[in-house]
């Protein structure tokens, strides 16, 4: 009986041999199924008028075989329903992991494989993220969030055959969703005080009005804490909470390092609750306090750090540092930065980190700012217009209970380049590689300089 939409067949039908051996295709081992779909395919092939292929038996014999394509045939994309997902095919190829199984011979000539067939149904989907929500929506009724977006499609080897939460029980998987839904994370908790950046997302979670007024409004919601209350810190941080961000000193803010306790409570506030943690360790890492990230220093594990300036040591690179955790969630080119990856950068920045970790730098740093943080809170006796010494290894700032502006100023006549923060901090953010010798004549410099002043601003 044949087939209609109302009555589809409920069985594969017998193919005849002799149809099969028409069409190239009879294979005595394949059980129906298989003898059906190898007829389907090598029908698609004859319609499209594409040369067949061979197929290499065991014992080495070769033999054509419908549902193959030549290796012209395939190196051209044909085994592709679109040139579109044929380049995509090529790109995954091309970018695939070590250890990926992928077999190109299949992959391009094989019409009954798995690989092609995933492409060809999925990638479409990875081309169109829309058309992959609806796709989502349709193959998974009972999702309870119904305005599910899919924001990415892995094929089988992104994110990693290695990830043992996908693989870990040694089966195979040919292609995986993401999706989002909006009861996602979506606040932030940043610190009062600290400054992220001049970017729409790094305005949002900058303090200072400052730098905030002109570009309102930014993303929210974003609650700032203050650095003396771990209390409110622990309220502010809940389940929809996506990410607290603070840095380990904050240096725009007054070379001001987080209070041991608050330190503390934002590590445990984050693992309690499941919150990312975002250490902006831009002007605090690499080496600058003597640990290659400061907060090394204050016991965090952080999901993502920051890192620039000082990674290429003057040479324009910024980058992202991100945990395994969340590295499961984006592919490559989710993150990305003008200054991010060019050759000489990254070139400069691998002799950068040979030198911290390798060559001694970071000891260097260690030793060398032990003697500054002495000789500063000498010349802080010495002169009472110093009301604090603040900072780790050479990443040091002198409160003042003045504007430093003069003494910045000053400093420069006498040939001394050091910078003013938060209105009334010297910031002082010398070479890695200074040596005790240089650090001594720069006090020197700074107590000529608070002399001066000291003559000059009346009692």
């Amino acid at each position: 009986m044949p087939a209609t939409p109302d009555q589809p067949l409920r069985r594969l039908p017998l193919i005849p041999e002799p149809v099969l051996r028409c069409h190239r295709v009879f294979e005595p081992s394949d059980p129906r199924f298989r003898a059906c779909a190898r007829l389907l395919q090598a029908l698609w092939r004859e319609q499209h008028q594409l040369p067949i292929g061979t197929h290499a038996s065991p014992d080495g014999t070769r033999r054509k075989l419908g549902s193959r394509l030549s290796p012209a045939a395939g190196r051209s994309g044909a085994n592709f329903l679109s040139p579109a997902v044929a380049a995509l095919t090529r790109r995954e190829v091309a970018y695939r992991e070590v250890g990926a199984l992928i077999r190109e011979d299949r992959l391009w000539t094989n019409l009954l494989s798995s690989e092609p067939l995933t492409f060809n149904l999925f990638g479409p989907l990875r081309l169109d993220l829309t058309l992959a929500s609806r796709v989502l929506r349709l193959l998974c009724p009972d999702l309870k969030d119904r305005r599910a977006a899919v924001r990415a499609v892995w094929f089988e080897h992104s994110p990693g055959r290695g990830a043992s939460r996908y693989t870990g029980d040694h089966t195979a998987f040919d292609v995986l969703l993401g999706y989002d839904t909006p009861q996602g994370r979506t606040g932030f908790v940043a610190i009062e005080g600290g400054f992220a950046g001049r970017t729409m997302g790094a305005l949002s979670v900058t303090h200072d009005e400052h730098y905030r007024g002109p570009f309102m409004p930014l993303i929210e919601p974003v609650t700032f804490v203050p650095d003396t209350r771990p209390d409110l810190l622990a309220s502010a941080v809940n389940e929809s909470t996506a990410a607290v961000i603070a840095e380990p000193i904050r240096g725009e803010g007054g070379i001001r390092p987080l209070p041991a306790e608050f330190a503390r409570t934002i590590s445990e506030v984050c693992t309690r609750t499941g919150t990312l943690l975002i250490a902006d360790e831009v002007q605090s890492g690499l080496g600058r306090t003597g640990y290659p990230f400061h907060s090394q220093a204050l016991g965090w594990q952080p999901d993502l750090i920051s890192v620039g300036k000082a990674l290429g040591s003057g040479v324009p690179i910024g980058a992202a540092l991100v945990s395994e955790r969340v590295a499961q969630t984006i592919s490559p080119g989710d993150h990305g930065s003008t200054y991010g990856g060019n050759l000489m950068a990254t070139r400069a920045a691998a002799f950068v980190l040979e030198q911290l970790m390798d060559h001694g730098l970071i000891e260097h740093v260690r030793t060398v700012g032990a003697h500054f943080e002495r000789v500063l809170r000498t010349l802080a006796l010495k002169h009472p217009v110093i009301v604090e010494v603040r900072g780790a290894g050479v990443m040091r700032g002198l409160q003042l209970n003045v504007d430093a502006l003069p003494v910045v100023d000053q400093a420069r006549q006498r040939g001394l380049l050091v910078n003013r923060t938060d209105e009334k901090v010297v910031r002082l953010l010398p070479p890695l590689n200074i040596e005790a010798a240089d650090i001594d004549r720069a006090v020197e410099v700074l107590d000529e300089v608070f002399a001066a002043i000291a003559t000059a601003v009346p009692a």
